[in-house]
């Protein structure tokens, strides 16, 4: 993180900072309450006093222009010197965050959106009232879920989207665990026959897809009617020759290094950004060597 703005009850990335100081015209004592931590040691600055250094090197968490504070001019410049970037003070440091404010409120507002509509498919498919009590959820779903119960308010009516209905007695048939354990990373194949297989990743899928005489299964892929997926942020049961594709992200799945899965190509390249993802692929591009590249 390149520095803390904090305000009552309210903590925000620093290179938003605009936005707290924007809500201060109508609330003038707001800033009287505000600090930003430094860089190194995290220690509250007043932002009057404090030394930035703007559009280093250093990537910042959701920012165009980063920017980092310091608490002496000394070793601001140090960081200037080592990593890049401009010595200012807080009040132009405040005019760049909000230009910046504009670049940025339409990528963390859509972001915002999409970590509501991901904790509304956690709570539904895992955390409502047919669920004793919610399971553990990683870090990450925890966020997304806190998130959706924040914000309520803003999830607009809309048809319940279809997710995988996986049989409580499926088995993956490459690696043999039960895929219902797994709902994130739920995948399907159909057949002619209404005949269906489940797996617990993608990457168990497109083995089975490429090789399917490997796993005593005498079909090839022509008999395969439909290829379902998981979109990663709403769970939605998406056909997966529609999808998009990240690899070499640092999420992982059941069996470890995955295909993580999106609906929207525009969704699978913020995933990307986030989680250092190597390549997006579609579907047709998707070959064994990139599947065994994984394991």
């Amino acid at each position: 993180m390149v520095g803390t703005l904090i305000a009552p009850n309210q903590m925000v990335s620093y290179p938003c900072l605009a936005y707290l100081v924007s809500s201060s015209n109508e609330n003038p004592d707001l800033l009287n309450f505000s600090f930003v931590s430094d860089f190194y040691s995290g220690e509250k600055l007043n932002p009057h006093n404090a030394f930035f250094v703007l559009n280093s090197h250093v990537r910042s968490t959701c920012s165009k222009y980063p920017i980092a504070a310091f608490k002496g001019e000394k070793i601001a410049n140090t960081f200037a010197s080592n990593y890049g970037g401009d010595v200012r003070n807080f009040d132009f440091a405040l005019f760049v965050a909000k230009k910046d404010l504009e670049f940025d409120t339409p990528i963390l507002e859509a972001r915002k959106l999409r970590e509501i509509a991901r904790g509304n498919a956690i709570f539904t498919k895992t955390c409502n009232s047919r669920v004793a009590k919610c399971p553990p959820l990683n870090p990450a779903d925890i966020k997304a879920l806190h998130t959706f119960l924040e914000n309520k308010s803003l999830v607009q009516p809309h048809a319940q989207k279809e997710t995988i209905d996986v049989p409580t007695e499926a088995k993956c048939p490459v690696c043999g665990m039960f895929v219902h354990k797994y709902p994130k990373w739920t995948t399907q194949i159909s057949l002619q026959n209404s005949h269906n297989y489940f797996f617990d990743g993608i990457k168990d899928m497109m083995k089975f897809y490429f090789e399917p005489s490997l796993y005593h299964c005498s079909h090839t892929p022509r008999d395969f009617t439909h290829i379902f997926v998981s979109d990663y942020y709403t769970l939605e049961k998406i056909e997966a020759k529609e999808a998009f594709f990240v690899t070499g992200a640092n999420v992982y799945g059941p069996m470890g290094y995955e295909l993580i899965p999106f609906k929207n190509e525009a969704d699978a390249q913020e995933f990307s950004a986030s989680h250092n993802g190597h390549h997006i692929y579609p579907f047709h591009k998707l070959t064994k060597k990139i599947i065994w590249s994984l394991e």
